[in-house]
Formats: structure tokens, sequence, C-alpha cells
């Protein structure tokens, strides 16, 4: 079985609200996501 990547925190779109979400994510210290067309 294949070993999936984990993430706490799975932020949909770059726009400046899911990147301002993607940073503070991190700030916190959660693993993120950041999914983007």
């Amino acid at each position: 079985m294949t070993n999936l990547p984990s993430f706490d925190l799975i932020v949909i779109g770059g726009g400046p609200a899911g990147a301002t979400a993607a940073l503070r994510g991190r700030e916190l210290g959660a693993s993120v996501a950041l999914i983007e067309r």
C-alpha cells in the first residue's frame, strides 16, 4: 500500500483569501496544501 501525503489544512483557491489562509496556517505550524487550477 502506498503512503499518501497528509495535511493539517487544505486550502482550495490561491486568491487573496486562500493565500492568506495558507500563510496563516503555516505561521501557526500546520502542514498546508494549497490547491490552485
